[in-house]
């Protein structure tokens, strides 16, 4: 199916229930589509993609020199919108000062896991 973009220019369309009511469509099969993409008026960078199964997930992207990449924050109920557009807005503020959040994060996890006393081998 066709993916298609809502954009709004209304700060207040971008809301956990608005969110809520697109994924119980797109699960129902109300809307004719696989996904859903949302960009938040608020905060720039910040979007919201809700999938046919009802899932919603805040993905934030950032420039860093020539590149755009993104940062999948997490799934709408394990972090609030609030949250998703603060962390954005870290993001960002870090990609300007030359800071990829990414980079070495692989690394920074497992040494976090090893200090927890948390054994973990690559599958």
């Amino acid at each position: 199916m066709r993916r298609k973009t809502l954009k709004s220019h209304d700060q207040s369309v971008f809301t956990e229930e608005m969110l809520t009511s697109l994924a119980r469509d797109l699960k129902s099969r109300r809307l004719p589509m696989d996904r859903q993409q949302i960009s938040d008026d608020l905060v720039t960078g910040l979007r919201a993609i809700i999938t046919k199964d009802g899932r919603v997930t805040f993905h934030a992207s950032y420039t860093l020199g020539e590149s755009r990449p993104f940062l999948i924050l997490g799934e709408m109920g394990k972090i609030s919108l609030t949250q998703a557009r603060e962390l954005t807005k870290t993001i960002k503020a870090l990609a300007a000062n030359g800071i990829n959040v990414q980079e070495g994060l692989h690394e920074r996890l497992i040494r976090e896991l090893l200090t927890k006393g948390v054994k973990w081998r690559p599958t």
